[in-house]
């Protein structure tokens, strides 16, 4: 018994507790996008994901509404790794990028990504491409991811 509780004591130290905030107001350029929060929750979930994070919990509120369009707002709760690129067990080389699945939202994605990227502390970004003329622009991220 006692192994298991010193066994859980340990795995806690090795995670980190994460809260994440992130409004979009849809307004890019010369351009307003509108996004429900159903593609917002899944996107972030997505690449929650990804990037490595467990006990992913994703709220949202606003968007697409039956009685108006309001800024998407998403809010997050997940563990990630306590790892970097000095202190890990494994390193994962991972694009991120615009496909079927993520709508290619360039501006959605792009400015999630960027903001999300800053709290990650187990994910090292080696190079991006996210020029965003219009919504539908291509974006990719090349990252390494460490547990």
């Amino acid at each position: 018994m006692r192994m298991i509780a010193l066994l859980a004591m340990v795995l806690s130290f090795n995670v980190l507790a994460v809260e994440f905030s992130h409004t979009d107001f849809g307004n890019d350029g010369f351009s307003r996008h509108y996004y429900s929060c159903d593609f917002a929750e899944a996107a972030l979930e997505g690449h929650l994901e990804a990037l490595g994070a467990t006990q992913i919990d994703v709220s949202c509120s606003g968007g697409i509404e039956s009685w108006g369009v309001f800024p998407v707002t998403l809010q997050a709760r997940f563990d990630l790794p306590n790892a970097t690129r000095e202190n890990h067990t494994r390193a994962t080389a991972l694009r991120l990028k615009a496909s079927s699945r993520f709508n290619e939202a360039c501006f959605f994605h792009t400015k999630l990504l960027n903001k999300l990227l800053k709290v990650t502390s187990n994910v090292e970004v080696n190079s991006r491409s996210a020029h965003c003329v219009d919504n539908r622009s291509r974006w990719s991220y090349s990252v390494t991811v460490f547990e």
